[in-house]
């Protein structure tokens, strides 16, 4: 089983569980603002609605972006931190590199046989960072 995590849209968690280029899940919420708070719940729930131990998890996904800041970095952690913790390959994916939801998943699948565990991903974002100063 392959865990596809996306937070590269802004106001979107895309989550999918692959069994098989041609057997997967997507979950889908609406999470503007909101993914640190519902990223881990998603991954809970689609693991839990499916019958899916954490431990049947043979490999990770991640959408790199480019994205928002905080969203990208929200699931390119989670990604890294999963992959981690359970000795798994994690892989990335620019949004322009696929076309939908069964190239993603191609795709994904491709990647993974290339590497192996202990590498992490990156993100990607749309643009240079606008860090401030406040005034005196």
């Amino acid at each position: 089983m392959i865990l596809i995590i996306n937070t590269a849209l802004p106001e979107e968690i895309e989550l999918a569980l692959i069994k098989d280029q041609d057997d997967f899940k997507f979950w889908r919420k609406s999470a503007k603002m909101k993914q640190s708070e519902l990223l881990l719940k998603g991954i809970d729930q689609l693991l839990r609605d499916n019958k899916i131990k954490v431990d049947q998890i043979k490999g990770i996904g991640c959408v790199i972006g480019p994205g928002g800041f905080t969203s990208l970095r929200i699931g390119v952690v989670t990604a890294n931190a999963m992959a981690y913790a359970l000795k798994l390959p994690v892989v990335g994916i620019k949004l322009d590199e696929y076309k939908d939801d069964e190239d993603l998943v191609k795709k994904i699948i491709q990647k993974l046989k290339k590497v192996k565990a202990g590498e992490t991903v990156m993100p990607v974002y749309s643009r240079e960072p606008n860090i401030t100063m406040k005034k005196k």
